[in-house]
């Protein structure tokens, strides 16, 4: 007999992930769940995707790492709302997580919350944070091999934001290669290569089917309730530590 241990424990995030989307949706506040490796430009990626969408929309940003509050600094210091999760040691977050965040954020005067899940290609992927959309983003230093052994989060992606483009003089990396190997995972999902801190090819992400249709444009923007982000969004970071509740 084979004893499945995953379903109890995913069956219990994936109820709080249910009332969190609920929530979202009441509120009309669209969730993206940023997945990716260590060092690949999560934070820069977030940071670049602001700044094309902060006059439009109202935003917050929820960090999650195991330890510190540096990258929640980093969007703090943009004038836009962060909250940062510390898991001691989770390799991911969890819908309970979320929630707590959440809870401290006024969901009435946002339109997009842009998470930042724990460095990890492998454990994310499993947990349902209630979000509209996962995104996963790999750099070029990481190699164009990755999906070749990281299918599941490939998989899962509505779309791969391909980072660090701007080296790939540098580096060995076959784009047709790696572009090839997506698409055989995930044929529907669009790959957008960018350079975050330059700026390079962030229109276009920017203009995502999920922030330009089916997402941010169809709940309806908050702008009229401040001004750029005025100061008073973003009271934070406020710091975090959320232990796993799951066994």
């Amino acid at each position: 007999m084979q004893i499945d241990l995953k379903q109890p424990i995913l069956q219990k995030n994936d109820a709080i992930a249910s009332e969190l989307r609920e929530r979202f949706a009441e509120n009309h506040v669209f969730v993206l769940d940023l997945l990716a490796s260590p060092g690949s430009g999560k934070t820069s990626t977030i940071l670049a995707t602001i700044d094309a969408l902060r006059d439009e929309f109202n935003i917050a940003v929820i960090e999650g790492d195991i330890a510190s509050s540096v990258d929640a600094e980093k969007i703090k210091a943009q004038g836009i709302a962060a909250v940062q999760i510390n898991t001691g040691g989770a390799c991911h977050l969890e819908s309970a997580m979320i929630k707590r965040a959440v809870d401290v954020l006024d969901l009435e005067r946002l339109d997009l919350i842009i998470v930042e899940n724990v460095g990890n290609l492998v454990c994310p992927t499993d947990f349902d944070l209630g979000e509209n959309a996962k995104v996963m983003i790999l750099s070029v230093p990481e190699g164009d091999d990755k999906p070749l052994k990281y299918p599941g989060v490939f998989q899962v992606a509505e779309a791969v934001v391909l980072n660090k483009v701007d080296t790939m003089p540098v580096f060995n990396f076959d784009r047709e290669a790696f572009e090839a190997a997506v698409t055989q995972l995930n044929p529907q999902a669009p790959i957008f290569p960018i350079a975050a801190t330059k700026g390079d090819g962030v229109d276009a992400w920017a203009a995502f089917a999920p922030f330009s249709s089916d997402g941010l444009s169809a709940v309806g923007t908050k702008s009229t309730l401040r001004s750029a982000n005025a100061p008073d969004l973003a009271p934070f970071p406020l710091s975090l530590t959320c232990e796993s509740t799951l066994p």
